[in-house]
């Protein structure tokens, strides 16, 4: 869980665990603007990563597990305008919204 910053680039991690319930998602990122792109996600569950924030690049993940695996969701926890992309990703079911622009292209299922 990385919460509360300002500026995050998450890329190129491997995150995988054992079956189990989550109150929270396993990978859970909150920031004002974060660039999350090239993971492998593998956990059991519905979700198993979110991301949230103002300025979100979305890109390029590889997540696997329930219906809603990948969620991002764009909020306006800082001031200026909320702006979201999420490309590119290949998943087992995604769900992508925002209070702003929202981009959505090439992903696979299509959102």
């Amino acid at each position: 869980m990385v919460i509360a910053i300002e500026s995050l680039l998450f890329q190129g991690n491997q995150c995988m665990g054992a079956t189990r319930e989550y109150v929270l998602p396993p990978v859970l990122l909150l920031a004002t603007r974060a660039n999350v792109t090239g993971n492998v996600v593998d956990f059991a569950g519905a979700t198993v990563m979110e991301t949230a924030g103002v300025d979100l690049l979305v890109s390029a993940n590889s997540v696997r597990s329930g219906q809603e695996a990948l969620r991002v969701a764009g909020l306006p926890v800082a001031p200026g305008p909320v702006r979201v992309i999420v490309t590119s990703n290949l998943t087992t079911g995604i769900l992508a919204n925002s209070t702003g622009v929202l981009i959505r292209a090439s992903n696979f299922p299509a959102p």
